[in-house]
């Protein structure tokens, strides 16, 4: 499609760009459709990322929500979208299972959703970022790539979805997904020496919108050898599917108006006014409304504590304990609430020489992603521990690489292993280990109650030294020992945790609280 051809479909068309979490968006399509071709661009996202991971911050569930949807906000406004909608599906994290998505969501309700959007939009042409099936992986990019057809079908039958109940009936729209470029039939859009209107690369335009997603880990789709080049095809099982097409737009009819004028509206309202006003004091009677009390009489208010989970649980002896600084870390005000002495510290800014000989030091989730030099952070840590530190190490994304940065060498596979079902059975494969039963003897029960995960990051293989204390699978899926490990170095311990305990602390689980003690007793 030539850039001649886009601009004379510009501002005559519509399109709803549908994905399930913010920041799932590809970035470069959505520039070119609003600022090269013109189209009125509507971004549907399934979810809002509520329980996704948080690169810069503490906040969870629905706090992560509304930050990704200001970050989404912000990003489709440099992008030239129009509008951002959000369904009401609670991202409960990472997901392997499309049948999941639908105990959890319902799939009823997403297609529901899905058809009201699609009825509101009314969109000439819909670009779905996923297929729905096993190549999209995230379970909720499958569901939203599922149920997009059976949306489709929905708010085309007035039987099925009245007008009064969802608004005028759609017409059949192009319908296009996201695909390999190597695809056969598949439309190729080569963006990258398309300008915008006013001469900004759409590459470089795309880039600057998508960092707006800073809690999530943008890198990932900040390429720069990225050449711009997108395939889509006709989204199998739809009206289109099958057609053959030269560009997005061929045989569609041209709306009169997309963008009704509003401008001679705003200047017949607008005038030209000031208002004059003597400035003074004027003296106000304030009446206080309230039951008269005689004089003598006391006044009870009763405070009563909200129903609850509680958890016994032991803290030991309090420690002073360094906490490595990562992102989104709950672990000081968890370690303060034990009743632990914590000192914080920048990775950069951490030395084993400041430690006492009996010290526990707790690197926090991604701290080595935080730390401009690894290799310095991963040689006092070493140190650290043969000084007679207890060294334990949370979760930590692929910056950090076992079989270079820790004290007795371990691998990630790629990507690492996981547990993404937070009710996924966990086997305690060392119950007499004092990791496992000092000052808390550990049982199933303290599995009980999780969110969103049981960790992620495992390891995949390790030196014979190290002990491997728990064991987990999902569904269908092989056990991994890798999520807990523990081994002497020199003098003291290297112990490397991936389960969620930064997912379950904010939410008061007991048994995250027992374990944390036991890592720092």
């Amino acid at each position: 499609m030539t850039n001649a051809d886009s601009r004379a479909a510009g501002g005559r068309f519509r399109a709803l760009y549908v994905m399930a979490h913010p920041d799932d968006e590809d970035a470069a399509t959505l520039v070119w459709l609003a600022r090269v071709v013109g189209v009125d661009v509507t971004v549907y996202s399934l979810t809002r990322g509520e329980l996704g991971d948080n690169a810069i911050g503490t906040e969870m569930a629905e706090a992560l929500g509304a930050l990704r949807m200001g970050e989404m906000d912000a990003a489709a406004r440099a992008y030239g979208v129009a509008r951002v909608w959000f369904g009401g599906c609670f991202d409960y994290g990472y997901s392997k299972r499309l049948e999941e998505a639908w105990v959890r969501w319902g799939r009823s309700r997403v297609v529901g959703e899905l058809a009201l959007a699609l009825r509101a939009a009314q969109p000439d042409v819909v670009f779905s970022r996923f297929r729905g099936d096993a190549r999209d992986g995230h379970a909720h990019h499958q569901a939203v790539g599922a149920a997009l057809r059976d949306a489709l079908e929905l708010a085309a039958d007035a039987s099925a979805l009245s007008e009064a109940d969802g608004g005028p009936v759609l017409a059949r729209p192009h319908v296009f997904v996201h695909t390999e470029r190597d695809a056969p039939g598949a439309l190729r859009l080569a963006l990258g020496g398309v300008r915008t209107a006013d001469g900004r690369a759409v590459l470089d335009v795309a880039r600057e919108g998508y960092v707006h997603h800073r809690s999530q880990v943008t890198e990932r789709l900040l390429d720069p050898a990225d050449d711009g080049v997108r395939a889509y095809a006709a989204l199998h099982g739809t009206a289109n599917a099958g057609e053959a097409y030269t560009d997005f737009f061929s045989g569609l009819t041209p709306r009169a108006e997309v963008v009704p004028p509003v401008l001679p509206e705003v200047e017949a309202i607008h005038r030209d006014s000031f208002t004059a006003a003597t400035y003074g004091s004027v003296p106000v009677r304030v009446a206080f409304r309230g039951v008269p009390r005689p004089a003598g009489w006391q006044t009870d208010a009763g405070i009563a504590a909200p129903p609850g989970d509680g958890a016994r649980l032991q803290v030991g002896s309090p420690r002073d304990v360094t906490v490595i600084l990562g992102t989104g870390d709950c672990f000081p005000a968890a370690l303060r609430a034990l009743g632990h002495r914590v000192t914080t510290v920048e990775p950069d800014a951490f030395r084993a020489d400041t430690l006492g000989s009996s010290a526990v030091v707790l690197g926090g989730v991604r701290c080595f992603r935080r730390a401009a030099d690894r290799a310095r952070l991963a040689a006092e840590l070493r140190a650290a521990c043969e000084r007679g530190a207890h060294v334990v190490l949370a979760t930590q994304t692929p910056e950090f690489d076992p079989s270079v940065h820790a004290p007795v060498p371990g691998t990630f596979a790629d990507p690492p292993p996981e547990v993404c079902e937070e009710d996924a059975s966990v086997r305690l494969l060392e119950p007499d280990h004092p990791l496992v039963k000092h000052p808390n003897r550990l049982d199933a029960a303290d599995f009980d109650g999780w969110a969103e995960q049981r960790g992620s990051k495992f390891w995949s293989s390790w030196e014979a030294a190290y002990v491997p204390l728990v064991a987990m699978a999902d569904t269908a899926e092989p056990e991994q020992r890798g999520a807990w490990l523990t081994t002497p170095v020199g003098a003291g311990r290297f112990t490397y945790c991936a389960l969620a305990l930064h997912r379950q602390l904010p939410f008061g689980v007991g048994g995250a609280y027992r374990i944390l003690a036991n890592l720092v007793a």
